[in-house]
Parts: structure tokens; sequence; C-alpha cells
């Protein structure tokens, strides 16, 4: 064979190995780029799988401002003094600045300061006007002022305990000093008395001649949360 005969072998041999090797390569990226897109997929639906819906983060994000959420319970302890009065309206007004939704307000009491007593219903009001609810709950002992401060609730909802003791009577007042002084100072206590009246036959079924009968009887008036609830001072027992 000659020599040139030989070197067209060889050509073709190295043509033909070129051809296969090409054909080996575009194999491989085929199956290289089948593989990639088998991965990206998985990784996909990996992502998908684990991804929370929008459902389900408005659920979670509902749930977790539920939890965050603050009681809104105010308690009324004890004598109505300065101190009770100014942390019950305090607590009040900073429920106010959080949301609109209802205040439940817990109440046991012997009674107290006609002016405090008034604070905390203009509070209670105030916060009425605003359509925020206000839900008393008288428990123990309701009397005197705290019959005003109970019945000043949203009504509808106001309750008390089945076991709970009401009283009313007359305003209890003092004076002293110079006889001209004393006079100004009881026609001022006749005047509350009167305001006392007014208010409390607004808030309750009891009129205004019913309650001046009660008052003029000079004694304590207890009744049960079953009277209470015929007086209108309360709309439900527990």
């Amino acid at each position: 064979m000659t020599l040139l005969c030989k070197m067209l072998i060889i050509r073709k041999e190295q043509m033909s190995d070129n051809e296969n090797t090409e054909e080996e390569l575009a194999e491989n990226e085929e199956v290289s780029k089948e593989e990639s897109e088998e991965v990206a997929s998985e990784e996909e639906n990996e992502e998908e799988e684990g991804a929370p819906s929008e459902e389900d983060m408005s659920s979670l994000m509902a749930a977790m401002m539920g939890a965050a959420k603050e009681p809104r319970v105010v308690g009324i302890f004890g004598d109505i003094d300065e101190e009770r009065s100014s942390l019950a309206c305090a607590s009040m007004i900073t429920f106010l600045k959080s949301s609109r939704d209802p205040i439940e307000i817990f109440i046991s009491t012997n009674g107290g300061s006609a002016d405090e007593m008034y604070a905390i219903v203009d509070t209670m009001r105030y916060l009425q006007s605003l359509d925020v609810e206000i839900h008393n709950v008288g428990i123990g002992k309701i009397m005197s002022a705290g019959v005003m401060i109970l019945a000043a609730g949203t009504k509808g909802h106001r309750k008390a305990g089945k076991n709970t003791r009401f009283m009313l009577h007359a305003l209890q007042s003092g004076t002293q000093g110079s006889f001209p002084q004393m006079k100004i100072d009881m026609k001022t206590f006749n005047n509350m008395q009167e305001k006392y009246l007014r208010v409390l036959s607004e808030i309750t079924n009891l009129s205004y001649r019913e309650l001046k009968k009660i008052i003029n009887k000079r004694t304590d008036t207890y009744f049960t949360a079953s009277e209470a609830i015929e007086m209108g001072i309360i709309d439900e027992i527990l």
C-alpha cells in the first residue's frame, strides 16, 4: 500500500473518531441538561411544599395578634377614693387609645366619695360616646356609690354574681365652721343628693320618686341581685 493511501485511511479514522466524540459530547450535554432540569424541578417542588400559602399566613398572623392581645379588664375593689378612681379612669382611657373593643370592669365596694364616683361614671360615659362598650360585673357587695357605677355600664352588659349584696342610702356628709359656711355646705350637699337621684333614675328602671322614697327612709336599704334586675341596675345574674 502506498504512503498516500495509508495517510488517507488514517485521516478517515481521525474524522470518524472526531464525529464519535462530538456525538458523545452532545449526548453528555443533553443528559446534563436533563439532570439540571430535574434538580431545578425538585428544588421548586420543595420550595412550594415548604412555603406557607397566603391563607396559612393570614391564619398565622391572626393567631399571633390574638395571642398578643392584652385583656381589657379594670378592677374597682374597696372604697371609692381618689386613688382607686384615678387608677380606674386612667386604665379606661389607656384602653381607649389601643382600640374600641369592650372594657370589662369588676366592682366590689362599700361606696365612697361622690366626687370620685362621678369621675368614674363620667369617664364611662365618655368612652360610651365613642362607641366603646363598658361591661360591668358586680361581685360581693355593691353599695352606695357602687350602685351608680355598676348601673352606668352599657345596658345589656351589666351583670352581678348571684350572691352579690346591694345597698342604697342617702348621701352622707358633715360640715363645720361658721354658720354661713355651714349653710353653703348643706345647700351643696342637697344639690349633690338631688343629682344622684336624677342620674340614677336615668340609667335604671327606678323613677325619681321611687328613689326619693328609698332615700327618705334615712336607713340603709338592702336588696338582692334578683331585685337589682327588676330595678334595672343590672341586666343579668352570673
